[in-house]
């Protein structure tokens, strides 16, 4: 028989062990567990503070959009001179805060103040709020990083320039996640650089919005109208552009100086070696403003004789059958023609608003081919018509100006000779015509753009988690 004695206990010992490593295991899933629980409530409030922040930058895009003015005249150029880069004010640089510890030095103090206002945590302009136990603040800085005084085109008569700035900003956005700024659970950073900007309105010799269509042997080219007219020796360049929302088609031994672009839902059959630049698909459309209707006079008036002089007004049929001259200024004319005869000359920017149609006959001519820029025609015709009007150029004309014609169509034929750019709804070249772009419109005719984001960044940090109560 054996001696059991010396195995007492050993039940007990196999227990408390068995007991221990229980305990052990127990332990480690409580604290794994735990930890799991609290890498989640993390990243959950990491995500919600994001999206605070993010929603921050957005209401500060909104905000450069609808409330900020980059230019104000009385302030003159209040930046330090000569203007560095980034601008600066003072020695330092220029800033609109939101947060604590900075403070705004930007020239404007009420466009200081409504900032601080709208993008301080601490105020209800600035919180987001998902439930009554779940809402979050944003923070924001703005810092100047670059501007650049321009003449924007006025966006509602096309007429007088107007005085502004292109700018850019970089966005700083805090988004603080929980029971206001006190009791925050996670925190979100996001820099972002917005900007606003100045498109050529003008940007090529010919825009067809729906299409453009060149035979013969017309062709297209650039000069610079700081050297002077066009000349094929002298000033002729490789800038001359064409573009449609649509398809480009070709033949002949048309010829384009510089790039063709053709709409995304578009073709283009143009001969590849009958353009000098690329030839690309673009990935979206062109947009293009609507005119707003505007008053024009009534009756009829011809000019006959050399000399005659004509003054800015409303006018209802007017003819030109002589060398006039047009005083600066703007014209508002529901029905235009110049005739073989004619000739318009011009002594300083003159705009012609054009209701219902525009005709220019054999040899007429209109603008100084050294200064295209004098003269911009804007014809509404067209507008709402099932059938779009079509103007017809022939036989000699010459046309020095910036011409838009969003709901007419365009043909150049014959001996047509075109200084400056067209936009029109669709454009047809015939013959031998010609189209030389006026390369200062790309400086000159600045459409505004606003402001919109260009870079986005983002760091997420996380405060700890206090204990619940």
């Amino acid at each position: 028989m054996k001696n059991l004695k010396n195995e007492s206990g050993t039940a007990l010992i196999a227990t408390l062990m068995f007991l221990m490593a229980m305990g052990v295991l127990s332990t480690a899933l409580i604290f794994t567990a735990n930890n799991e629980m609290m890498t989640s409530a993390a990243y959950k409030y990491n995500q919600q503070s994001y999206y605070v922040a993010s929603a921050g930058v957005y209401k500060a895009v909104d905000w450069f959009r609808t409330t900020y003015n980059p230019y104000d005249p009385a302030l003159g150029n209040p930046y330090d001179q000569p203007i560095t880069f980034p601008p600066r004010l003072g020695g330092n640089a220029v800033q609109l805060a939101g947060r604590e510890g900075i403070y705004s030095n930007y020239p404007d103090g009420s466009m200081a103040e409504m900032f601080t206002y709208q993008f301080s945590p601490y105020n209800e302009s600035s919180k987001v709020v998902a439930d009554e136990k779940n809402a979050g603040n944003f923070g924001i800085n703005a810092t100047l990083l670059k501007r650049r005084e321009v003449m924007f085109m006025n966006p509602d008569d096309y007429t007088t320039p107007v005085p502004g700035a292109v700018e850019r900003w970089n966005i700083d956005s805090m988004g603080f996640w929980g029971n206001g700024t006190a009791r925050t659970l996670g925190i979100a950073r996001i820099t972002a650089t917005i900007e606003n900007d100045g498109d050529a309105f003008f940007d090529r010799a010919l825009w067809g919005k729906d299409f453009v269509d060149l035979s013969g042997t017309a062709y297209v080219d650039s000069f610079d109208p700081n050297i002077g007219p066009w000349d094929a020796n002298n000033n002729s360049g490789q800038m001359g552009a064409i573009g449609t929302n649509g398809s480009l088609s070709g033949g002949g031994n048309s010829m384009i100086y510089g790039d063709a672009a053709y709409g995304p839902n578009g073709t283009c059959d143009l001969d590849p070696d009958n353009v000098t630049g690329n030839v690309f698909h673009l990935s979206e459309e062109r947009e293009f403003p609507d005119m707003d209707p505007f008053n024009v006079g009534s009756g009829t008036q011809t000019y006959r004789n050399d000399g005659d002089i004509i003054w800015p007004g409303e006018y209802g049929r007017l003819t030109i059958r002589a060398e006039v001259t047009l005083k600066p200024g703007d014209y508002y004319i529901d029905d235009f023609e110049v005739t073989s005869q004619g000739r318009m000359i011009l002594e300083g920017p003159t705009n012609l608003f054009v209701n219902s149609d525009f005709n220019m006959q054999g040899q007429a001519e209109a603008g100084d081919p050294s200064h295209p820029e004098d003269l911009s025609v804007w014809f509404a015709g067209g507008k709402g018509d099932a059938r779009p009007p079509i103007i017809k150029w022939a036989g000699g004309t010459s046309v020095s100006a910036s011409i838009y014609a969003p709901y007419a169509s365009l043909e150049l034929t014959g001996g047509t000779h075109y200084s400056g750019s067209f936009i029109a709804l669709g454009v047809t070249m015939r013959g031998n015509a010609e189209v030389h772009f006026d390369q200062g419109s790309l400086n000159r005719f600045l459409w505004p753009r606003p402001f919109r984001v260009i870079t986005w960044a983002q760091s997420t940090t996380l405060d700890p988690i206090p204990e619940e109560d």
